[in-house]
């Protein structure tokens, strides 16, 4: 048995560690669909308690001073009502008695769907995407949140972004995460 997912088995990651509460195959793929086109925000509150469930010893171990949802590019979040990163993000957030920051990253630019998109080509579609913010608070350890980690490009360009703007540590919580082996 490995201690890393596939995907850390085989490179390096600009974040520093990533938990997910569930993979997403069977039921968990149709549960996916209805929280992020069929308007079911509701799903959130679950899967944060079964997040806090499943991670909660490493939640305590990292300690994240801010939650940080995955920004969705502004025309798109309009268009679909929310963002459901966000959702996730304040479901957590509220749990965990940790504030949800949606100023300290922004998505800078629209990014082709990867659903079948190489690793590469993921990275690519990612790159300079998102922007993060100082916005007068310095957060040493950030929690980055999700709905599906695939190979990890989303949750790079973000810590990356991240970190140049002085976080010290970044974690990411996905909801679902793919399987890669």
């Amino acid at each position: 048995r490995f201690e890393f997912c596939y995907d850390c088995r085989i490179g390096k990651h600009d974040f520093d560690e990533a938990r997910s509460v569930y993979i997403y195959e069977g039921g968990m793929k149709k549960s996916m669909y209805r929280f992020k086109y069929s308007n079911r925000r509701a799903y959130a509150k679950v899967y944060a308690a079964h997040a806090l469930k499943a991670q909660e010893f490493w939640l305590e171990r990292i300690r994240p001073e801010g939650i940080v949802p995955v920004p969705r590019y502004k025309p798109k979040e309009r268009a679909r009502g929310y963002n459901q990163a966000e959702s996730f993000a304040r479901a957590l957030g509220e749990r965990l008695g940790v504030e949800v920051r949606t100023d300290l990253l922004v998505r800078r630019k629209e990014t082709r769907a990867m659903k079948t998109m190489s690793r590469e080509e993921r990275r690519n579609n990612l790159l300079l995407a998102f922007q993060g913010r100082e916005c007068g608070v310095n957060l040493k350890r950030v929690l980055i949140v999700d709905d599906i980690y695939t190979t990890g490009a989303t949750a790079d360009a973000c810590s990356f972004a991240l970190k140049a703007v002085g976080a010290k540590s970044v974690y990411v919580m996905c909801v679902c995460v793919g399987r890669g082996d």
